[in-house]
C-alpha cells in the first residue's frame, strides 16, 4: 500500500449514502477488511483508554493501524468527550489512521478543530439541506451520477424520463441508487444502448403509499375516475386499510388547498416550500394538481372526507364503501 493518508479523517453530514460510500472507499484503500490492525468503535462501545492504547501500538506487518469510530457523539458539543480525545490524538503517530464517521457535529467543537487543522474532513449534505447555487449544483451532480450509472451499464435515459425517476425517488442518493439498480436488473435482457422508458419505471420502481394516493388523486382531478378507482382497488389489494387511505386522501387535499391558496396570494415557490416543509419537486406536482381545481372545490372535497370519516366512526357506512364513494363523487 503506497497511498499516504492523513492520520485523522472525519466524514460527516446528513447524506448517508455518500458518507457510507466514502467510508468504504477509505477502508478498502487502507486494507481494513480482515486486517489484524483494524478496530471499530461506536457510541455503544466507545473506550477512550483502549483507543489510546491502540494509537500507541505499532501495526503488525502493515504500514497502518486503522481505527474506525462511528457516531461517537464526540463532535456534538463542548462537553461530549472531545477534549479528552484531543489529548490522545494531538500527537498521534504516523502509523495510525483514525476515521470518524459522524452525524451530528459542531464546528466549534475542539475535536473538529483539531481534525480541520491536522487531517481531512469530508462533508456530504443532502440536497434539501442546501440552498441557491450550491443546491442547483448538487442536483446537477446527482442527475449526472444517475445518467453515468446507467451508461456504465450500457443503458440510456432522456431528461424527461430522468425527471420522472427523480420525482419518484427525490434527490436522495440511497433511494436513487436502489431504483437505478432495479432498472438495470429489470432490463438485463435488453440490447446494449437500450433507452429506459417511463413504462420501465412504472413497472419496477417502488412507489410509497403516499405516492400511490397522490397518483389516485391526480387521476381524480384529471377526470379519470376509472383510473382512480383502479388505483384504489390496487391499494385494497395491497391490504392498505381503507381508513388509512382516507387519512392520506384528506392530507393530500389539504396540501393541494394550501398550495392553491398560496398561488392565489402570489407567494413565491421558496416560501411555499419553507412554509409547508416540502421539497421543490413535490411543490411542482402539487401546483399541477392545484391548477386543475378551485379553492371552493377543494373545500367541498375536504368536507366530504370529514363527513365520511364521521359516518365510518359512527358505523353508518363501511370504510371501503366510503372511500369508493369519495373517489366516484
Amino acid at each position: 500500500m503506497n497511498t499516504k493518508f492523513k492520520n485523522l479523517i472525519l466524514i460527516c453530514g446528513n447524506e448517508e449514502f455518500l458518507k457510507d460510500k466514502k467510508k468504504n472507499e477509505l477502508l478498502d484503500a487502507l486494507g481494513a477488511s480482515g486486517s489484524l490492525n483494524f478496530n471499530s468503535f461506536s457510541d455503544e462501545n466507545l473506550d477512550v483508554d483502549e483507543i489510546r492504547r491502540l494509537t500507541e501500538t505499532a501495526p503488525l506487518f502493515e504500514r497502518y493501524r486503522k481505527i474506525l469510530i462511528t457516531d461517537s457523539g464526540l463532535f456534538s458539543g463542548p462537553d461530549t468527550g472531545g477534549d479528552a480525545m484531543c489529548e490522545i490524538l494531538s500527537e498521534i503517530p504516523e502509523s495510525t489512521v483514525i476515521v470518524f464517521c459522524e452525524k451530528n457535529i459542531q464546528t466549534s467543537n475542539s475535536l473538529y478543530k483539531l481534525i480541520k487543522k491536522q487531517g481531512d474532513i469530508f462533508k456530504y449534505e443532502n440536497v434539501e439541506s442546501l440552498k441557491g447555487k450550491e443546491k442547483n449544483a448538487s442536483k446537477a451532480e446527482i442527475r449526472n451520477h444517475a445518467a453515468e450509472k446507467l451508461r456504465s451499464e450500457k443503458r440510456n435515459i432522456d431528461g424527461r424520463t430522468l425527471n420522472m425517476l427523480l420525482e419518484l425517488t427525490g434527490y436522495d442518493m440511497q433511494n436513487l441508487s436502489s431504483e437505478l439498480e432495479k432498472l438495470v436488473c429489470y432490463t438485463l435482457d435488453r440490447p446494449d444502448g437500450y433507452k429506459i422508458t417511463s413504462d420501465d419505471i412504472d413497472s419496477i420502481c417502488s412507489k410509497t403509499l403516499t405516492d400511490r394516493v397522490f397518483s389516485m388523486l391526480d387521476m381524480k382531478l384529471r377526470g379519470n375516475t376509472a383510473g382512480a378507482i383502479l388505483a384504489l382497488e390496487e391499494l385494497f389489494a395491497l391490504k392498505v386499510p381503507a381508513i388509512k387511505t382516507l387519512v392520506l386522501l384528506q392530507r393530500q387535499y389539504n396540501q393541494v388547498l394550501c398550495v392553491r391558496a398560496c398561488m392565489d396570494e402570489g407567494t413565491g415557490d421558496a416560501e411555499i416550500c419553507s412554509k409547508m416543509e416540502i421539497k421543490d419537486w413535490q411543490l411542482r406536482q402539487l401546483k399541477e394538481q392545484a391548477s386543475r381545481t378551485s379553492r371552493e372545490e377543494l373545500y367541498r372535497r375536504l368536507e366530504e372526507c370529514t363527513q365520511m370519516d364521521y359516518r365510518i366512526k359512527t358505523g353508518d357506512i363501511g370504510d371501503k364503501l366510503a372511500v369508493e364513494l369519495l373517489i366516484l363523487s
